[in-house]
């Protein structure tokens, strides 16, 4: 994070302790810049809540790894490394309560500025007929979005633990061939796998997190706004500069109906399973076909791919540049298998807007 931009999320902090007033209520989730503070501030408010009690996790595992390398024997450093591991598993259990309490605060927040954002945007004979207040079906799809984005980051941790074991038996294995000695090796560690890099690692996960979850919530509120209006139909708009990744230059301008479009939400908050959301409103990827050719798919839980569209020419890092696509499937074979809606990935930045 710059310093400017510290700078600013210490002011902000300052203001609302002053003034009492939550100041991201001025934010307008339809403004690309506005949203973008949204999500940083999202990420922020998770990175605190977290940070004690991760940084705490990780400094017990590598600490458990200060012993004595050079006589232990190969069993007995195995041990040492699984204790080490399996402290970093207690890290979701401690640390889910406090994100998913974030997430649904800010979900929330994001849903009731949506609904007003639309209501002022559209036509003055929609207008008055939006309103702003949450229904209950509203929160569970709040609710049901903080769940599945908990069980991502307990799988995150979970490879970020296999992945913190095998760098501890790295550094563990070059330091006793390089002859080097327990404190040596145990700064290595420290260095390496302690709180510092933990949270350097968090933020950026986060940061995911965020923008997923903060996209889903103004997009379930965006289409509530556009069903209460009696607005049928949206269309998918890109931000199109050069950030916009192919998947969402491949779906700008593209029309859905917007009763699909909440019908997927609620089978995703229907579901008891919190995972449902990547079979239901799975994530558009970027891969390779079989000849190699640049290809678009989603990819389900049980590891079955369906092809999307064949990239001709790219558009990143190009600003005007529309990028060309054949074999796209059609919009209804979109909207059907749940690509028709923001976010498509991580860090997505696509709105939708009304077909009128």
């Amino acid at each position: 994070m710059t310093d400017l931009e510290l700078g600013a999320a210490a002011a902000a902090d300052i203001i609302r302790h002053i003034a009492r007033v939550d100041i991201t209520k001025a934010l307008d989730p339809l403004d690309p810049s506005d949203f973008d503070t949204i999500v940083a501030r999202l990420q922020r408010a998770m990175t605190r809540a977290t940070a004690g009690t991760e940084a705490k996790i990780l400094n017990a595992a590598v600490n458990a790894l200060d012993v004595d390398w050079a006589n232990l024997s190969p069993a007995a450093r195995a041990r040492v490394m699984q204790a080490a591991a399996s402290t970093i598993a207690k890290i979701p259990a401690r640390t889910i309560p406090a994100l998913t309490s974030t997430m649904r605060v800010t979900g929330e927040r994001i849903q009731r500025t949506t609904r007003r954002a639309v209501r002022t945007s559209v036509s003055a004979t929609f207008r008055s007929r939006i309103g702003v207040s949450l229904s209950a079906q509203d929160r569970r799809v709040t609710e049901h979005a903080a769940e599945s984005q908990a069980h991502f980051i307990t799988d995150q941790w979970g490879r970020r633990r296999d992945e913190w074991s095998r760098t501890a038996r790295g550094i563990v294995a070059q330091g006793l061939e390089d002859g080097l000695g327990r404190d040596e090796i145990a700064a290595m560690l420290h260095a390496r796998l302690g709180p510092e890099a933990g949270a350097r690692a968090s933020r950026a996960y986060y940061d995911v997190v965020a923008s997923t979850y903060a996209a889903r919530a103004r997009s379930f509120a965006h289409l509530r706004s556009f069903e209460d209006a009696g607005i049928e139909r949206y269309v998918f708009e890109a931000v199109m500069d050069e950030r916009t990744t192919d998947q969402c230059a491949c779906l700008h301008g593209r029309v859905f109906e917007t009763g699909a479009a909440v019908g997927l939400y609620d089978a995703v908050a229907r579901s008891e399973d919190p995972e449902a959301v990547r079979d239901i409103q799975p994530w558009l990827r970027v891969g390779r076909g079989p000849e190699g050719e640049r290809i678009l798919f989603t990819e389900r839980r049980d590891g079955s791919r369906t092809h999307v569209a064949t990239v001709v020419e790219s558009r990143v890092g190009q600003r005007d540049a529309p990028g060309s696509f054949t074999n796209v499937r059609s919009n209804r074979d979109l909207q059907d298998m749940g690509l028709c809606m923001p976010p498509l990935h991580a860090r997505c930045r696509s709105t939708i807007v009304a077909d009128v």
